[in-house]
């Protein structure tokens, strides 16, 4: 898969998981948790997001991705996953 096509997926994964996790959230749906849904959909882009910044590292490139993988990784270990 391209890079363009990965980044478009990962995009609608988050705003998916976002949404899906409001309207959980928002409902009277017992089985699910909305704080499960919004790190089932930061996984995926924490992982990409890791990967895309070793490979960044390896060809001497750095940039501030890094910053929103601190920030999302933090947010997930203080238990707010939105």
């Amino acid at each position: 898969m391209r890079e363009q096509a990965v980044r478009r997926l990962l995009l609608g994964v988050a705003v998916a998981g976002a949404v899906a996790g409001l309207l959980v959230a928002k409902g009277d749906v017992t089985m699910l948790s909305p704080a499960a849904i919004w790190t089932a959909a930061t996984l995926p882009v924490i992982v990409v997001l890791l990967l895309s910044i070793v490979r960044d590292l390896l060809a001497g490139r750095v940039g501030v991705d890094a910053i929103a993988l601190i920030s999302m990784v933090a947010a997930l270990m203080l238990g707010q996953p939105l």
